[in-house]
């Protein structure tokens, strides 16, 4: 099987002032298709397949936003609006005893990102990141091997695995001299709305939304050496970082991988 795309790629950049830039683009991208060889026979008399390929992936990607420093370079802003339109997006499934591929006819993402960075200090740093995503099946209608008696879904308007609807995180560091160097303690704290796994949104085969916090305390000497002690997961949250429906042979159970427990440690580096 061959497969050939045309993948343009257009955009503009305008510096509206020495501390701005405002640009966007548009743009297409192309996964090529692929045989599932795990779950295909061939005839030896025909030749033929017991599967047709998996057909290529194609987006249309569209991009617009702003970099941006204000107050007097202290404020470093950047924002960033983007759509995306998906034909034959690949997703993975289970038949049987085999994960492969297979083609959803049509999906749609946008949303909205914002990165900020502030220093009022050069010992003061403020971070807050946001994201906004809509990622969502237009055209898409499939069977759910552990729910066969409901028949064929339409998973219209379903989203997309791995696209939480909204993602923050933000973090602070102040650092005060000491004898030798600087002392800099720090947070870090993310925020994850429901992530589904699956295509069906089954609840079973996600992760509810959660938040964690991450603390630091670095010791920044003078010569060039610096000493971290950290903390993440500071309070242990259990959380599923992917999950899937499994084989029928045991009864369609959820497996899938927990996210790191609380973990902690010192780091040491040296700059010269």
């Amino acid at each position: 099987k061959r497969w050939n795309s045309f993948t343009p790629k257009v955009g503009v950049n305008f510096q509206a002032t020495s501390q701005t830039l405002i640009y966007a683009s548009a743009s297409k991208g192309f996964k090529a298709g692929v045989f599932n060889l795990g779950g295909t026979s061939v005839s030896f008399a025909t030749g033929a397949r017991s599967n047709p390929p998996v057909d290529p992936e194609t987006v249309w990607a569209y991009e617009a936003g702003l970099k941006t420093r204000l107050l007097d370079q202290k404020l470093r802003l950047n924002l960033a609006g983007f759509y995306y339109d998906y034909k034959d997006l690949q997703l993975s499934k289970i038949v049987g005893t085999l994960a492969v591929l297979q083609n959803a006819a049509k999906a749609r993402i946008y949303g909205l990102e914002l990165e900020t960075e502030y220093r009022p200090t050069e010992d003061l740093s403020l971070r807050f990141n946001a994201s906004w995503l809509h990622a969502r099946f237009v055209d898409f209608i499939n069977l759910d091997p552990s729910r066969a008696s409901l028949g064929f879904l339409n998973l219209s308007g379903n989203q997309l695995p791995q696209a939480p609807n909204f993602t923050v995180n933000g973090g602070a560091e102040y650092a005060f001299d000491v004898p030798g160097g600087k002392l800099a303690p720090g947070f870090d704290i993310r925020y994850q709305s429901r992530n589904y796994f699956d295509e069906f949104n089954s609840k079973q085969v996600s992760q509810a939304a959660f938040a964690k916090v991450d603390l630091t305390l670095a010791y920044r000497l003078n010569n060039g050496l610096s000493v971290t002690g950290f903390v993440q997961n500071l309070t242990n949250e259990k959380t599923v970082e992917t999950a899937y429906t499994s084989t029928a042979n045991y009864g369609y159970p959820v497996n899938g991988f927990l996210a790191p427990p609380r973990t902690f440690g010192v780091r040491v580096r040296y700059a010269y």
